[in-house]
């Protein structure tokens, strides 16, 4: 995997990722997973998520979630994440 940088990618997929610190991912079955970014190429993103460091190919999400993480008071979801409205 490279770091980072290379060829064949936008760069803005680096740099909306890298500016957020702190992201979620949403794979194609709804699920999430809250990660932060270690490098990026291709095809791969590699993420760190708690302790563990894990490898997504980028054909298994669905889309990726910027904005923060709601404040302690904010009202909790199921665990599920809604998407967004279709084209």
């Amino acid at each position: 995997m490279t770091e980072k940088k290379g060829p064949g990618r936008s760069p803005l997929d680096q740099s909306a990722l890298e500016k957020a610190n702190e992201f979620m991912v949403v794979f194609a079955d709804g699920k999430g997973l809250d990660c932060r970014l270690l490098a990026i190429d291709i095809y791969n993103l590699l993420v760190i998520s708690g302790d563990r460091k894990l490898l997504i190919p980028k054909h298994s999400i669905r889309y990726v979630v910027l904005s923060p993480k709601p404040t302690p008071n904010a009202k909790q979801g199921t665990g599920s994440v809604t998407p967004p409205p279709g084209p």
